[in-house]
């Protein structure tokens, strides 16, 4: 998890930093410097920093990002990192990161999927324990004399990618905020590429429509994959480029062993709606499919008409209503899957959310 572990260096290093700076040279702190401003940008608007692979959504990640805000409350961006380390430990006092006797939970549980998509050895005691010995870094280096920024990198409209690395693409557009997988990483599911999650923001602050991957190798890529015979074909971005609000990822449908299919996906915010709208174009009949885990409170697609998430790949859809995919505990995320072919006009549009 690339996000995860990269948060959780930078904390190391900015803790080994104070306690024995002299073992930190010119080549180390700039190494420092610059996983302080890769995190910027990966911090989403409402504070989350991992939302998937292994460690996606767990509690010592937000108190990582704590740990590195407040070794960095100096100087002309303290205000910035003061902002960036409220939202985190706000989002880690939220009830969504408490279990049922009030103390921590791995990851959140308010939506019901309190243990999904989370590794069997990953023990609370252990995790917690993580979450703990950050939070109190994080309370030594505080500092209530800086004042917050008003705004963090997430609040401006515009996208960051990351293709070689993390593999990751974020943008924003008004109040919808978005973070997609450029490529597949392995057959988790958790490290599929496609989209990872939509957070829209309102009054009452910021909404996942996505809930966290599941754990599992068969619950489906996020889509759109193209199916050539018994084969899935993920989508790989090669490049983005912004055009006006939106972004197009140009790449291929491939997998191994397979003749890779050119194309590109436009990724457009509706924030009248509060939406995603996906668009791409193939020769009309070829089929694709995907899977996404609604988060509740978000209807399932109806292939005849909108609800609050939509699914409109042909009139020959087939949408399955909901089904479970495997997880590390009783817990278990619905997965709502579509399969269906391009249209004859070879337009495809895939929409979550709105409504």
């Amino acid at each position: 998890n690339p996000p995860a572990y990269h948060v959780y260096s930078a904390a190391l290093l900015s803790m080994l930093e104070e306690v024995a700076p002299d073992l930190v040279g010119p080549s180390a702190r700039k190494v420092i410097e610059e996983q302080g401003q890769y995190l910027r940008a990966l911090v989403a608007p409402d504070g989350d920093v991992a939302l998937a692979g292994r460690s996606q959504l767990q509690s010592w990640t937000l108190a990582a990002v704590a740990v590195v805000a407040a070794s960095r409350m100096t100087g002309p961006e303290a205000p910035e990192w003061r902002e960036l380390g409220n939202r985190s430990l706000a989002r880690l006092s939220g009830r969504e990161y408490r279990d049922r006797t009030g103390v921590f939970a791995i990851t959140p549980s308010a939506r019901g999927q309190t243990l999904s998509g989370i590794d069997s050895y990953a023990f609370p005691v252990t995790y917690n324990g993580l979450s703990l010995m950050f939070l109190e870094q994080a309370a030594r280096g505080w500092r209530d004399s800086v004042q917050s920024a008003d705004g963090v990198a997430a609040d401006a409209d515009g996208f960051w990618a990351d293709l070689e690395g993390s593999r990751l693409i974020a943008a924003r557009a008004g109040t919808v905020w978005w973070q997609w997988l450029a490529a597949p990483g392995s057959s988790d599911v958790r490290d599929g590429s496609g989209l990872v999650q939509v957070k829209v923001g309102g009054s009452e602050g910021w909404r996942d429509l996505l809930e966290a991957r599941p754990l599992g190798t068969s619950a489906g890529e996020a889509g759109p994959t193209l199916i050539r015979g018994r084969k899935s074909l993920p989508f790989r971005a090669t490049s983005v480029r912004a055009d006006g609000d939106a972004l197009v990822l140009n790449g291929s449908w491939t997998s191994a062993g397979s003749t890779p299919v050119a194309g590109s996906i436009r990724v457009a915010a509706d924030t009248d709606r509060g939406s995603i709208v996906l668009r791409w174009t193939a020769r009309a009949g070829v089929v694709f499919s995907g899977c996404v885990p609604l988060s509740a409170g978000v209807a399932r697609a109806n292939v005849l008409r909108s609800g609050r998430t939509t699914v409109s790949v042909g009139a020959g859809v087939r949408f399955s209503a909901g089904r479970s995919a495997p997880s590390a505990s009783s817990a278990r995320t619905k997965m709502h899957c579509w399969r269906g072919p391009t249209p004859a006009s070879g337009v495809n549009t895939l929409t979550i959310g709105g409504g």
